[in-house]
């Protein structure tokens, strides 16, 4: 049998569909929207093939840049609703949202993985070439360096060599005063870290044992400082 005539001029179920919900979106919305970063341009929102799928759009408008872009409905919708629509464009975000102006700001402080303290330094800081890498941002470079090897390098008033290590005399990798630091070469560092490991580990095999741990060392502390 063939096809009733006229009915392929008829418009299916998911397009009266569509036509509704955009509609009803320009209904609530009759002007365009300024945001934080940008504008909402609500009068374009329009049915358009995205990534290979015709799917609902809106244009958005960096208002740092300039740039007018064509996003997904779902996508804006998510950040629409809880708040956190800017505006801005990706370019944007990673050149401003960074340093203080980014959401998850911790005041220049991190831990590292091996539990050391990292620290940025400001651009004009003279000791900024000890710096392990810096990131260019809109006012300038900031780099991020061990918090003990700048406790260091201040007290001295100088730069430290990569052959300088910074050791924690009591082992605590956050304790970073001046007076739990020490300043050893490369052959010092190996020696002192095997000789803690190795105490470390005599001390785990006296309490597997249960057997007394002596609270003061054998011999001083100065006896061992190379």
């Amino acid at each position: 049998m063939g096809r009733p005539k006229g009915s392929h001029n008829k418009p299916s179920s998911n397009a009266k569909r569509r036509h509704t919900l955009q509609q009803k979106l320009l209904a609530q919305h009759p002007k365009d929207e300024k945001l934080l970063n940008g504008i909402l341009h609500w009068t374009s929102i329009r049915y358009a093939t995205m990534y290979g799928r015709y799917r609902l759009v809106i244009d958005v408008t960096c208002s740092r840049c300039g740039i007018r872009r064509m996003e997904s409905w779902d996508n804006v919708n998510k950040r629409y609703r809880n708040g956190i629509l800017s505006g801005s464009c990706t370019h944007c975000n990673s050149v401003f949202r960074r340093g203080p102006s980014h959401p998850n700001w911790k005041n220049g402080r991190y831990t590292s993985k091996r539990g050391y303290i990292y620290i940025t330094l400001k651009p004009n800081s003279k000791y900024l070439p000890m710096s392990q890498y810096s990131r260019t941002q809109a006012e300038g470079s900031v780099g991020y360096i061990p918090e003990h090897r700048y406790v260091m390098a201040k007290k001295l008033g100088r730069c430290l060599k990569s052959t300088e290590h910074v050791h924690h005399i009591n082992g605590d990798k956050t304790d970073n005063r001046v007076e739990n630091l020490e300043l050893v070469n490369n052959q010092s560092h190996c020696l002192i870290t095997k000789l803690e490991t190795r105490i470390a580990q005599l001390k785990d095999t006296l309490r597997k044992h249960k057997i007394a741990i002596p609270k003061s060392p054998w011999f001083p502390r100065k006896r061992f400082r190379l």
